[in-house]
């Protein structure tokens, strides 16, 4: 949309600069205003988007898909927040709730022009967007997927399959696509200005996430009194959760500090509504909710059920067993990344640090720095004091590091490989620049390769198949690049490792450098990946290349017919690295499913040579020039400029909407 549009909402005229690659500049006179017309613009972008998430996120799904989504929508609800809205609302700052009334009618302004005229994405699901509410923006289930600590506590518990399956029910994707693009990390860091070109601090930070389309971001500059923001946020939220304003940049990586404990609980035989507490029989609490689910002319009941733990996420009738969950996420405050908004207004590393005391979901670590040349990092959120939930750990009880000696700051996740190929480059460059930054970002070296590769030099196979493959693994370079054979090898013969090893339940690197057996190991995990490889390419080593196995397409949920994923998909690439790589490209199997669709790498002595990739576009529809036009920059490794002086934004642009009040 460019040029006037007349719209009900506003106090004033609003102006959408949209840039060459489509992000919006937002230039207004109030807050209200501009929360409205961040509103407006997400929703013409990503409406489709918006509209899937809030009922996936509220546990609607089954409304518009059927009954094969009640228990995902049961689970869902489950873990949404109970407790008082003004606690709630007040626990995000003073004007949180004044800037989501704003926002939710900036989007229900699009969606009345939407419903009139349906866009193509809802013509093709079969349902109209509604209207929203401001406490649509307070759901818990983002939240709770990026806290998967229940989860990895059933696996180590060994505990019923029930209890895994009804914690991976929560929030899962429609369209039955798998939980198989869980992402496997992220990268930030950050150095000060002694060790930047310009002598200004840089800050780099590409969040690895499911590959899809439209983008899990969104990227949107907004201006108004008060308020000058650039970067990424989730397009269903106001404000700027990853970026820089005109003082302090910040980036973000996922932590995985505990925020939930499982708790078995013994049910009386005669009466599954009572657990033993002490050795007494207490009641649960017991909520009866219902659901709708397409094609049943009656709503379908499901139960919330409480113990003094929490709420009971699954029972084993057998062993008159139940399992209950607490978590962080049902505290007040505790909606993902809404905190984000007393980020966005920072004026300092200070500022920055302590707007991060009301940061509770999902548990980051932030790495920072402002325009005086200060840097540092913090991990945030709402974090129980253990034993018994005590209290809650403050920011100085959580890992921070401020004005570091070494001049550099770096957080992946404690994934051993990418941390430790971030601080070789990070410690031995004298200085560096942007440039040296999007490479960084794009770095492929295994660094757990570097250790396993030459274990191979006193093996021999005896199958000249699997021989070649050992030799081909020698005289590898040790990158995840796309040509590569030996890096298809490497890949294939290390997943065989881990699975081996997590059936001994041995720890991976420890067991295959010190572990009794280990040459047999090491050949036999190399005899399942030629096997593997040679089923999927083919007998000639040469037709082994990485970029045969491991490409990525940006996949559309509507995108379930050959007809509908040539109109909706994006893609395939094929792309370097894997999931231990700072270019970390992951998934199930051999295939990229995860990485970093958003990367950035700001610039804080000059925020104009600040770069930023989104693919694969700004826009969700496929009629718009901006649906697919970042896939190509992303695929071939190059960045664009996140315009941000009036003169950059005026240079770059590419449209102009003026919005203004509706008589």
């Amino acid at each position: 949309m460019a040029g006037t549009f007349a719209v009900s909402g506003l106090s004033a005229p609003v102006r959408v600069a949209r840039d060459r690659w489509g992000v919006p500049h937002i230039l207004a006179a109030s807050a209200d205003d501009l929360f409205f017309a961040q509103g407006f613009i997400q929703a013409e972008d990503r409406l489709f988007q918006m509209d899937l998430w809030r009922r996936a996120a509220q546990g609607r799904l089954a409304e518009v898909l059927g009954i094969n989504f009640v228990t995902r929508d049961a689970m869902t609800r489950r873990v949404q927040y109970r407790g008082d809205l003004d606690a709630e609302w007040a626990s995000y700052g003073p004007d949180t709730r004044a800037i989501a009334i704003a926002f939710v009618h900036g989007i229900n302004a699009w969606v009345t022009l939407a419903r009139a005229q349906p866009p193509e994405e809802f013509e093709r699901a079969g349902w109209l967007p509604e209207l929203w509410e401001p406490e649509d923006l307070l759901n818990r289930t983002d939240a709770f997927l990026a806290s998967s600590d229940a989860l990895s506590e059933a696996f180590r518990s060994k505990l019923t399959s029930g209890v895994s399956d009804a914690l991976r029910a929560v929030g899962t994707d429609p369209f039955l696509t798998t939980l198989s693009g869980k992402a496997s990390g992220s990268n930030a860091w950050v150095v000060s200005g002694r060790r930047s070109a310009a002598g200004a601090p840089l800050l780099a930070v590409d969040p690895h996430r499911p590959l899809a389309n439209p983008s899990l971001r969104y990227l949107v500059h907004l201006t108004a009194p008060g308020w000058n923001v650039i970067g990424a946020t989730s397009p269903w939220l106001p404000g700027v959760a990853i970026g820089h304003n005109d003082r302090v940049a910040w980036g973000m990586t996922a932590s995985a500090i505990d925020t939930q404990d499982l708790f078995v609980e013994h049910l009386n035989p005669d009466n599954r509504h009572q657990v033993d507490d002490n050795g007494r029989w207490i009641n649960t609490r017991v909520v009866m909710e219902s659901l709708l689910a397409k094609g049943r002319p009656r709503p379908v009941t499901f139960l919330r059920e409480y113990t003094p733990h929490g709420i009971i996420i699954a029972v084993d009738g057998e062993k008159h067993l139940a399992f209950s969950l607490r978590w962080s996420g049902s505290e007040p405050g505790a909606a993902g990344e809404l905190a984000a908004l007393g980020l966005d207004r920072a004026r300092s590393v200070a500022e920055l640090r302590e707007a991060l005391r009301g940061w509770r979901m999902p548990t980051a670590e932030f790495v920072y720095a402002d325009r005086d040349g200060d840097i540092g990092s913090q991990v945030a959120g709402l974090v129980p004091v253990r034993p018994g939930w005590s209290g809650w750990r403050t920011l100085d009880d959580l890992p921070h590091a401020a004005k570091p000696a070494s001049g550099y700051l770096a957080s992946a996740n404690e994934n051993a490989a990418r941390v430790g190929r971030l601080h070789a480059v990070l410690g031995s460059a004298a200085r560096s620049s942007v440039d040296d930054f999007t490479r960084l970002q794009h770095d492929t070296l295994a660094g757990n390769a570097v250790r396993l590769v030459p274990l191979l030099t006193r093996v021999h196979a005896d199958r000249p198949d699997v021989e070649q493959a050992r030799q081909e693994l020698l005289r590898w370079d040790r990158r995840m690049s796309p040509d590569s054979v030996g890096a298809a090898i490497y890949a294939a013969w290390e997943r065989e490792l881990r699975r081996m090893l997590a059936e001994a339940h041995v720890e991976f690197v420890v067991a295959v450098t010190q572990a009794s057996g280990r040459d047999a190991l090491l050949l036999k995990a190399l005899t399942l990946a030629t096997d593997d490889l040679t089923m999927r390419g083919g007998p000639s080593i040469d037709a082994w290349q990485w970029s045969h196995f491991h490409l990525a397409t940006f996949a559309h949920l509507l995108g379930i017919t050959t007809a509908m994923r040539d109109r909706f998909n994006v893609g395939p690439f094929a792309v370097p690295g894997y999931s231990d790589t700072v270019m970390a490209t992951g998934g199930v199997d051999l295939e990229a499913s995860t990485g970093a669709s958003f990367a950035a790498v700001m610039d804080i002595g000059d925020w104009d040579r600040s770069v930023v990739q989104n693919a694969p576009g700004q826009s969700g529809s496929p009629v718009s020039a901006h649906f697919k036009d970042l896939a190509t920059l992303w695929a071939a490794g190059k960045y664009f400029p996140l315009a941000f002086s009036d003169a950059a934004v005026q240079a770059n642009a590419e449209s102009i909407l003026t919005l203004v009040p509706k008589p």
